[in-house]
């Protein structure tokens, strides 16, 4: 099976940037470049504001895709062959950019902030794909990662794809880390829709991530702001303690987490993924509970952020925390940090799972609860690490019969089919 694998790098993200960083599109892009032809096998699109940023890219005359919906915010050639000030102007003063500060910036300041470029990552990849339409060689399938606003791009380009009535029959998979629009993006259609082409679509989602412009595309309250699945797509949206960094770079527990499982959601969906990077990325399962145990710790033990606090949250960002929703705060899912967590412990330890997160927990502190499967469970108790075993303290306090959500059990079916935790 013919699959195209496509990269999207955040804002200032680029291919060119040193590896020592650690950045996880940056990674996983330049490794396919290594194998595989670009365009058939891998495509890597660039960060808006970075070292070969999408907006220095010509553009065609028109966008040779057919779509049913009428007018397309990729009509861009109003603004000449080349995105211009004028465009740029708009999406800052859409960001609430003040207009001394329009005039001021630095260029590569104002595009990062603007968001200009991301739309020709879209127009270059659906050129792209309506070229190997006309030469018979259109991919079985086409997987999306993305960084910020290289996972919002994911989210574009495949409801794009789902306007065209050849390239729609292309199932899309997505992995996106914590995807951000941008200031003045939030409610575009084609950054919150996620449309029946899409079979699989992941996100991890930095809790602490609290600064202005810094919105999650996610599930919300607010209609606006919030994703829409108008399919039958699987999907999980995974919270992970930490900074808008910290799930996207090796260095935190959150991070390790995360370049696992989108190693495990390309490999599981057709992607050549390197044997060098399966060999640093893919862990074992006890391996990654033991990651689970340090968030559970705390920030220092994991390595994360925790955002800007104090004088600065409350006046620059807003808010101490990022809103998150569907992360329940009662009963027992509270310990659980998200559904991949939640099939990593109770695949691993099942005995300490029936007793105190179904429905068996009623019988606590009961002979029969005691005396059945007793040593299994001491067995299992001993091998937790710290912060599972703190956890675990806290819900033997509970007097509530735990029940979980049905959106979290969807999670947990996601997260299974992908495969994100084997």
């Amino acid at each position: 099976m013919a699959v195209l694998t496509i990269y999207n790098h955040g804002t200032g993200g680029a291919s060119s940037k040193d590896a020592s960083k650690a950045e996880i599109v940056n990674i996983f892009g330049n490794e396919a470049r290594k194998a595989g032809r670009e365009f058939i096998d891998w495509m890597v699109t660039e960060g808006v504001g970075a070292a070969g940023s999408p907006d220095k890219r010509l553009l065609t005359p028109q966008l040779t895709v057919d779509t049913t919906t009428g007018a397309s915010r990729f009509d861009l050639m109003e603004y000449g062959a080349t995105p211009g000030s004028a465009r740029m102007d708009d999406y800052l003063k859409l960001a609430g950019t003040p207009w001394l500060a329009r005039k001021l910036l630095p260029r590569d300041q104002a595009l990062q902030i603007s968001g200009v470029g991301a739309d020709e990552n879209v127009v270059a990849v659906l050129s792209t794909l309506k070229f190997l339409e006309r030469a018979n060689q259109l991919p079985d399938a086409i997987n999306l990662m993305g960084w910020s606003r290289g996972g919002v791009t994911c989210i574009r380009i495949a409801h794009f794809l789902n306007l065209d009535p050849r390239l729609k029959a292309i199932p899309v998979n997505i992995f996106a880390i914590d995807p951000v629009a941008g200031a003045g993006h939030d409610a575009e259609p084609e950054a919150q829709t996620v449309g029946d082409n899409v079979k699989n679509y992941v996100a991890t989602l930095s809790v602490h991530e609290n600064r202005k412009g810094f919105t999650p595309m996610t599930l919300t309250s607010n209609a606006g702001t919030s994703l829409r699945f108008t399919g039958t797509t699987k999907y999980a949206i995974l919270n992970m303690p930490g900074i808008h960094s910290d799930t996207a770079k090796f260095s935190s527990s959150s991070g390790r987490l995360t370049f696992h499982m989108c190693c495990q959601f390309l490999m599981a969906h057709g992607s050549n993924i390197s044997p060098a990077l399966r060999t640093m990325f893919k862990m074992h399962p006890n391996t990654q509970l033991a990651e689970y145990d340090k968030l559970m710790q705390g920030a220092k033990a994991a390595g994360i952020k925790t955002g800007q606090t104090g004088f600065v949250a409350r006046f620059v960002t807003g808010r101490e925390r990022r809103e998150v929703y569907n992360r329940p705060t009662l009963g027992h899912e509270e310990f659980f940090i998200n559904a991949h967590h939640h099939v990593l412990f109770k695949r691993k330890y099942p005995v300490v799972y029936r007793k105190y997160f179904t429905a068996m927990a009623a019988y606590k502190n009961t002979l029969r609860w005691q005396q059945d499967d007793n040593r299994a469970m001491g067995e299992e108790l001993a091998s937790m690490g710290p912060g599972h075993l703190a956890g675990i303290q806290r819900q033997h306090a509970m007097t509530s019969v735990p029940a979980t959500s049905s959106v979290q059990s969807a999670y947990q079916l996601c997260v299974v089919h992908n495969t994100l935790a084997d």
